[in-house]
């Protein structure tokens, strides 16, 4: 048996012993990280990072790796909300350039580059200081 494979079903049933787990955040991001590799996976490799993004709901990395995995299966749509979710939640999460931001700027509103975060955080600071 392959190696990959061996990891694959040894996480497959950890998790079945306790799949809500906190703690099983770890090995449920893990899980979607390694069926990324397979096309054949890609449903699978969503389901894991879906799990993980509600065991650690501020986490922006289930977010971004479902939103890569979108991205390469087409779905710009799909793509665009996981990466929309991931900015909300970490603002320094690399967009990938082919979302074009400036295109979709009513789907993310988020700035693309980090100086543009920046400013953006800037301007609403001070509305709040002036109000």
């Amino acid at each position: 048996m392959h190696a990959l494979h061996i990891q694959l079903d040894a996480l497959e049933q950890s998790l079945k012993l306790d799949p809500d787990s906190p703690k099983a955040f770890e090995a449920w991001l893990l899980l979607g990280k390694l069926r990324l590799g397979n096309p054949a996976w890609s449903t699978r490799a969503i389901e894991a990072l879906q799990a993980a993004s509600r065991l650690q709901s501020k986490s922006a990395e289930p977010w971004a790796l479902m939103g890569e995995l979108y991205l390469r299966k087409g779905f710009k749509a799909n793509a665009l909300g996981c990466f929309k979710k991931a900015i909300e939640l970490d603002p320094s999460v690399p967009i990938p350039p082919e979302l074009n931001l400036a295109e979709n700027a009513g789907e993310i509103k988020e700035p693309a580059t980090l100086i543009g975060r920046l400013g953006t955080g800037l301007k609403a600071m001070l509305k709040k200081d002036k109000a």
